[in-house]
């Protein structure tokens, strides 16, 4: 499965990001665990790092922004062009520091097209995963609808502030991918999915 890329928000400066750990403690923040990263560190596919204090122009070229109006979250890409893994850092979190991932691909994946993918034919034979769980959580919340229902009329409403990031360990055919879920400024959830 993968979702469709979309475009909008914002570059952020990370100029003023403290480099404290946040939520939990050293490595746990956002609910998920990270490493802190300083330049030049090289993650490994499906490991999550925290970048503060790094200059816009390290961040590489935006490719995406999400949603299409005001703040938000956007993907850069260090080596735009290129197929094989590299870093992708994504912007917009509520400390102010960049997200570094690795992959061959990374893009969004809005609610709504989660939503018919999981409410729909493919996502009867998905086993639960833990971005699934905190997407369930949030849209309990915000659409006041049970897990087992789409967010219906409020999904203008989740979509402000909530998004998937799917990264791919290569161009074509993935059996898996990773899957970050954003929400308020934070990442919420992180998993892998299979086919």
């Amino acid at each position: 499965m993968i979702f469709r890329a979309i475009v909008a928000v914002t570059a952020l400066t990370l100029a003023g990001c403290s480099g404290a750990p946040m939520g939990g403690g050293a490595g746990t923040g956002d609910g998920v665990e990270y490493v802190e990263v300083g330049r030049n560190a090289v993650l490994p596919y499906g490991e999550i790092g925290r970048a503060c204090d790094l200059p816009a122009a390290r961040l590489g070229t935006e490719i995406a922004r999400y949603p299409a109006t005001g703040r938000g979250y956007a993907i850069h890409d260090t080596a735009p062009g290129q197929t094989g893994q590299r870093t992708f850092f994504v912007t917009g979190f509520s400390d102010g520091c960049a997200r570094q991932v690795t992959a061959a691909l990374a893009m969004f994946g809005q609610p709504e097209t989660y939503e018919m993918i999981r409410f729909g034919a493919p996502g009867r034979t998905q086993p639960m995963a833990a971005t699934d769980a905190a997407y369930d959580r949030i849209k309990r919340v915000l659409c006041r609808v049970s897990d087992d229902q789409p967010c219906g009329d409020r999904l203008g409403r989740l979509e402000r502030d909530t998004v998937f990031v799917s990264l791919y360990e290569r161009h074509g055919s993935n059996p898996r991918w990773k899957n970050l879920l954003l929400h308020d400024g934070d990442v919420v959830a992180l998993d892998i999915k299979s086919r």
